[in-house]
């Protein structure tokens, strides 16, 4: 039992982790747990909730580097926890929610918002190191995806279907691409969310949107190397020279990295 799941108020879309003989969770009401990975017993648990807000909420993710756990909630608040005993190290409010996992790297603590915001971090002391902004939607998808990082740059998503990537140490903009498509689901009108996050390979960002584009972009140049209109909510998956995607109609697709040419396709039950 890791706490409190899904109610009409809040709702748990934090994926575990496990580091050190320990798993690491964070239910539906922001509380963090630290278990045993063989036997699952409690090791130590700590409420994330601000004392005077106690309505519902969406969490945001955990990630665990350098013996401290990341923690970014629903609340705007980020933490950093001793991983051994659940004490909190430092704390940073940045004011809006959180709704996707932190990315830990190179001393840094990579956040998106949902006002679609990147905030790094240094992961000593939880300081400000820089920001970066996207358009900002209305509208988007229940959760959200991590940036990823790489030979010193980072590749952040947002719900607007913007992806950019930034030099880690100061944020500049290195290039930009659109995710956006112009498919439409079930009658109602597209969003053109990146809810999978993007993954980094032998220099080759590999990304895939809500909006219907899946696609293989060169990390130093922005050059997009092969699109496909496939739409998903999962971040791709990379093994040996296949690309495996779950797109939104519950279609298994595996694609040839280099150059995107679909092998086949499995249908999967739907629901």
């Amino acid at each position: 039992d890791i706490g409190d799941g899904n109610d009409d108020a809040d709702r748990l879309i934090s994926q575990p982790v496990v580091f050190g003989g320990r798993i690491y969770t964070m239910d539906a009401s922001s509380e963090v747990r630290a278990g045993n990975a063989a036997t699952g017993a409690e090791v130590w648990t700590v409420d994330l909730t601000p004392k005077d807000d106690d309505d519902g909420h969406i969490g945001g993710g955990l990630a665990i580097d350098g013996g401290k756990v990341f923690v970014a909630t629903g609340f705007g608040e980020v933490f950093a926890l001793d991983a051994a005993s659940g004490k909190t190290v430092w704390s940073r409010n940045i004011t809006a929610p959180m709704r996707s996992a932190p990315t830990v790297s190179a001393g840094r603590v990579f956040i998106v918002t949902v006002t679609n915001k990147l905030y790094a971090l240094n992961a000593e002391d939880g300081s400000i190191l820089w920001t970066h902004s996207g358009i900002e939607e209305a509208t988007g998808l229940l959760g959200g995806a991590s940036p990823a990082v790489d030979s010193g740059v980072v590749v952040v998503p947002y719900s607007s279907g913007e992806l950019f990537a930034l030099r880690v140490e100061s944020g500049q903009e290195l290039w930009s691409d659109s995710l956006a498509g112009i498919r439409r689901t079930r009658g109602t009108t597209s969003l053109s969310s990146i809810r999978g996050r993007p993954i980094i390979d032998r220099g080759v960002v590999y990304a895939t949107s809500f909006g219907g584009v899946t696609t293989a972009i060169n990390l130093r140049t922005g050059r997009r190397v092969w699109d496909r209109e496939i739409a998903s909510i999962e971040s791709p998956w990379i093994a040996g020279d296949y690309l495996f995607v779950l797109s939104v109609n519950a279609e298994l697709v595996a694609l040839n990295r280099s150059d995107g040419r679909i092998h086949w396709v499995a249908q999967l039950p739907e629901y």
